[in-house]
């Protein structure tokens, strides 16, 4: 049985990414995309957003964007439907154990939303923490002007260059493309927001799988 499934982006390019990890599911995914609301910041606006695509009959609502999720913290979401932020249910994976860790981040904008939303998880529920932010700078302005390929070569070769102690994770679905590279290149694992979103998604939605037939 089909789900329909509502998405709500700040960029275009994350669309393809949700697309590709959900195509063996069988749901119906409806694209929302508002590059002016990180600038905007406006908390109203974007409650207002939210509450039309509750409107809509979807299933669920997933929210790809950091900033979006740090924007809408304060405010209580009451809605029939389940509401996903894409980073809750890497928080999980990383308070998974004490073990040192290293989410990595594109945009400053979303690192102090971020960082102070993983803390929280972790108390609530009484995790462990012991991650640390590190902001890969000089990168973000890139995608902002489509200047995509030099976007992951910039992450690609920071993976390289640096030395990180501890698991290392990527905080944005934009960072993918580089960390998947990187991952398939060095068999290193890097941890990110879409293989956790798609688990949780599927069994918090119990989605059937297509046939292979």
């Amino acid at each position: 049985m089909y789900k329909k499934i509502g998405v709500l982006h700040a960029h275009h390019t994350n669309v393809s990414y949700i697309e590709d990890c959900f195509q063996r599911y069988l749901i119906e995914l409806v694209h929302f995309v508002d590059p002016g609301m990180i600038i905007k910041k406006n908390k109203e606006k974007a409650l207002e957003q939210l509450e039309w695509m509750a409107s809509c009959q979807f299933d669920a609502i997933i929210i790809t964007c950091t900033e979006y999720v740090a924007l809408l913290e304060d405010i209580e979401l009451q809605f029939d439907i389940p509401i996903i932020k894409i980073d809750e249910p890497l928080f999980e994976l990383i308070c998974d154990d004490d073990q040192p860790k290293v989410l990595l981040f594109t945009n400053p904008n979303t690192v102090e939303g971020t960082m102070k939303r993983l803390e929280k998880y972790a108390h609530r529920n009484q995790k462990k923490l012991n991650c640390r932010s590190v902001i890969i700078e000089d990168t973000f302005n890139l995608i902002l002007k489509g200047r995509t390929e030099d976007y992951h070569k910039e992450i690609l070769a920071f993976l390289y260059e640096a030395d990180l102690s501890g698991s290392i994770f990527v905080a944005q679905l934009s960072m993918m493309n580089a960390a998947k590279l990187y991952q398939n290149e060095t068999a290193k694992i890097i941890g990110n927001p879409l293989d956790t979103l798609v688990r949780f998604t599927a069994q918090s939605l119990t989605l059937q799988r297509k046939s292979s037939s």
